[in-house]
């Protein structure tokens, strides 16, 4: 790809430093920074978090911040299959935008503070939804 001058990644997979106070983290999880100033990421663990990308491995929470890194899907174009975090799904949030659930693996189908998950599916039957970022 020599025509393609300063590319940095041909996916959108990029790997981020650990926050010390982050729980474990599987893959899958939705993943935020802890704040402005750190640069370092946590696993989503209250509803209403900016999802920043989600994890691609499996990574224990490390002793020290940035002791631990982890493969993130910075992507806006993966899609992803969360369940609701109460209630039912229903063919009317196609296209809505949510928030994450508050452990991370879930969606907040009545959340809109951060707004940052798109739906683009449902399984009704299975009571989840497809989203991406916004």
């Amino acid at each position: 790809m020599a025509d393609n001058y300063g590319l940095k990644y041909t996916v959108p997979r990029v790997s981020f430093l650990l926050d010390a106070d982050t729980a474990d983290i599987d893959e899958g999880d939705a993943l935020t920074f802890t704040d402005a100033t750190s640069g370092y990421v946590k696993k989503v663990d209250a509803a209403a978090e900016a999802v920043m990308g989600f994890a691609m491995q499996k990574v224990d929470s490390p002793s020290s911040d940035g002791g631990a890194s982890v493969l993130v899907d910075t992507s806006k174009e993966s899609v992803y299959e969360f369940p609701a975090d109460a209630g039912s799904v229903t063919q009317a949030l196609v296209g809505a935008s949510l928030d994450i659930g508050a452990d991370g693996r879930s969606i907040d189908i009545n959340g809109t503070v951060t707004a940052d998950l798109v739906v683009v599916g449902v399984d009704t039957d299975a009571n989840t939804c497809l989203v991406k970022r916004a």
